[in-house]
């Protein structure tokens, strides 16, 4: 199954505007911060949203391992063009 899902992922992420929004996801997972809130719902709640995210980044790795990373630069590049056109 990983191989099916891998050969989709590349396809993906041929794209840069795919890669930018697969950041952007993974940015939005937190997979890179701590998810420990002091609110036991709160860190449950991040911890959620991380495993995801760790599930996107182990599929993403899985075809390079720099992509992960790749991705969440390009979607800081898009942000900071986007930002610098407003």
């Amino acid at each position: 199954m990983i191989e099916r899902l891998t050969d989709l992922t590349q396809t993906a992420c041929a794209d840069p505007a795919s890669r930018a929004m697969l950041g952007k996801v993974l940015e939005d997972a937190g997979v890179l911060r701590p998810s420990y809130g002091g609110d036991p719902y709160e860190t449950a709640y991040a911890e959620g949203r991380r495993a995801v995210g760790l599930l996107l980044f182990e599929l993403l790795h899985a075809c390079d391992e720099a992509l992960p990373l790749r991705c969440m630069r390009e979607y800081g590049q898009w942000l900071a063009r986007a930002e610098a056109e407003n």
